[in-house]
């Protein structure tokens, strides 16, 4: 006879477990057990009908089983399997194996200082408030648990409790103190944590929003050899040789990692940045109250992030005390990106534009004024999506995917045109990629870049929101898969307001007003991005004019 479903599923439990699990046909009377008893058991219970006896089929509909050492019972079933398949992912590390490029770790000092830190005065009372290890509020599930008579936990304890004996820590050195680690879980678990707590106290706790976010999911992708480190498994059954000797509570018998320093120093552009801001968030103590800041200051701040952006802009041009070096920085490539969306829902991604100046192809070319002479040299891309090439946006903004200004419309079925024009930019034909096809259009004209070893910077306006475009919408993840070859990102916005010492960011019509190019047909993405680009190019020489210098 086959197995009934509770019955695979036991099965299934007791062989990741290594040990017996069993339904108990009534609940254990806690006074009976011995105070010093170590959390072994199980105990579900499903409450019985009057007059009728469980069947199997009542049994295989129980919500959950929480096993010894597993992470708390998540919301529903699903969510419970859907954690245990991120969990599995570990199954098989060892001390010192690197994480995964793409998970998200939170610092297990934050999460110590969840309650403390992170909740709001509602949510404190009710989660923070002793309670019974006997606590039936979740429905059908008892978990037998030793809590020491001086310490009557509150929930969010417990919980913290159980997300400590199911989960897999990892490390990481500190950059500047090489003998300092910082303890870090899986994102996964924090949020699993917090839905446990919601379930039995009907809260609302969740990973806070805004900047805080980012500290509950730290990313170290194109961090290279210095990523998380695996350190141990902290379920019994699951531990290797080696994982034994070392201390959680104790930092010094954790794993030493060779060339720590070397590691740090391979590391530039984007993914150098990444690595410091992390650090700058691992050393930062949740718990300490957070310095107002006036607003003068918060203003004195952004200029200087603006003045920063300005000064590599600057360098990437080669620029020095106001003139182009002799030499400039010719293994830079300015990679200027806009993406227009069709205005209502869902806002799928009609156009792509891309813009290209390879500094190599400057070499001793007179800018001009305020670049001018360099626009022959930019090398422009229309991409227009073929599922959605009869739609014009009119609504909020007017379209215009016909009439790329910067190459010649290529036809569908048709052979590209000849060009042989030497006065005007490098044109490209739009091309019509579908959807499917539109991820590997894009990449297509990135690689040459990247496969030769060059040092993308990424431009735009408001080049944050284009960005996210191509990544959510196109499948294109400008900053992950080429974190490596990313030196930096520029954006025509912030250049704008550094020339001018303003906080009023400016449209990209605007910006080009300001800077005395023509321009038509903007709203087009080909058209945009290589005005973004000159745009970019312009505010960056028109900094570096002398103040009573005309345009």
């Amino acid at each position: 006879m086959p197995a009934s479903p509770i019955e695979s599923r036991l099965q299934q439990l007791e062989s990741i477990l290594g040990q017996m699990v069993f339904l108990a046909d009534e609940e254990e009377n806690p006074e009976c057990l011995p105070k010093d008893e170590v959390a072994t058991c199980v105990v579900v219970q499903k409450e019985k009908e009057e007059g009728k006896p469980r069947s199997s089929t009542e049994a295989s509909s129980l919500v959950g089983v929480t096993l010894p050492g597993d992470a708390p019972p998540a919301t529903s079933e699903v969510d419970s399997d859907e954690y245990l398949i991120e969990m599995a992912r570990f199954r098989d590390l060892k001390p010192q194996d690197l994480s995964d490029e793409d998970l998200r770790f939170c610092p297990w000092k934050v999460v110590k200082s969840y309650a403390d830190a992170y909740t709001g005065k509602g949510n404190r009372e009710r989660a923070c408030n002793p309670i019974s290890p006997w606590d039936r509020t979740s429905r059908l599930v008892f978990v037998r648990i030793h809590f020491p008579s001086t310490r009557k936990p509150s929930l969010i304890n417990y919980a913290l409790d159980e997300l400590t004996a199911s989960s897999r820590s990892f490390y990481i050195r500190d950059t500047h103190e090489p003998r300092k680690t910082h303890l870090l879980v899986p994102t996964t678990g924090v949020e699993h944590l917090l839905r446990y707590i919601n379930n039995r106290l009907d809260t609302a706790l969740r990973v806070p929003h805004g900047a805080a976010r980012h500290t509950f999911a730290l990313r170290f992708s194109g961090c290279g050899p210095f990523r998380p480190r695996f350190l141990m498994h902290h379920r019994p059954q699951q531990r290797g040789a080696g994982d034994g000797v070392f201390n959680i509570e104790d930092p010094s018998t954790w794993p030493r990692d060779d060339d720590v320093e070397g590691g740090v120093s391979s590391l530039a552009g984007e993914a150098a940045a990444r690595l410091n801001a992390n650090m700058t968030l691992l050393r930062r103590d949740p718990c300490k109250g957070t310095v107002k800041v006036s607003a003068a200051e918060r203003a004195e701040k952004r200029k200087e992030r603006r003045r920063k952006e300005m000064r590599a802009m600057h360098s990437y041009l080669g620029l020095k005390d106001g003139v182009v070096e002799e030499v400039p920085p010719s293994n830079v490539v300015l990679f200027c990106v806009d993406v227009e969306a069709i205005e209502v829902p869902p806002g799928p991604v009609s156009e792509i534009g891309i813009a290209i100046l390879d500094m190599r192809s400057v070499g001793e070319q007179s800018p001009g004024n305020r670049g001018r002479d360099w626009w022959p040299l930019i090398e422009g891309h229309h991409l227009r999506i073929k599922e959605y090439k009869s739609l014009t946006n009119y609504r909020y903004v007017r379209g215009c995917p016909e009439d790329f200004q910067f190459g010649c419309v290529q036809k569908e079925n048709t052979n590209p045109p000849t060009l042989s024009s030497t006065n005007t930019p490098k044109r490209s034909q739009s091309t019509f990629p579908s959807r499917s096809d539109a991820c590997e259009a894009v990449r297509s004209i990135l690689r040459p870049y990247v496969d030769a070893g060059r040092r993308i910077v990424l431009a735009g306006h408001d080049v944050e929101q284009d960005v996210n475009y191509l990544r959510d919408g196109v499948g294109v993840d400008v900053r992950g898969e080429y974190a490596a070859a990313l030196a930096g990102t520029v954006d025509s916005q912030t250049l704008c307001q550094a020339w001018m010492a303003t906080d009023t960011a400016r449209s990209l019509g605007a910006l080009l007003g300001e800077l005395g190019f023509e321009h038509a047909y903007l709203h087009n993405a080909g058209n945009d991005a290589m005005h973004t680009l000159r745009a970019a190019i312009g505010a960056a020489f028109a900094d570096a004019e002398p103040a009573d210098s005309p345009e």
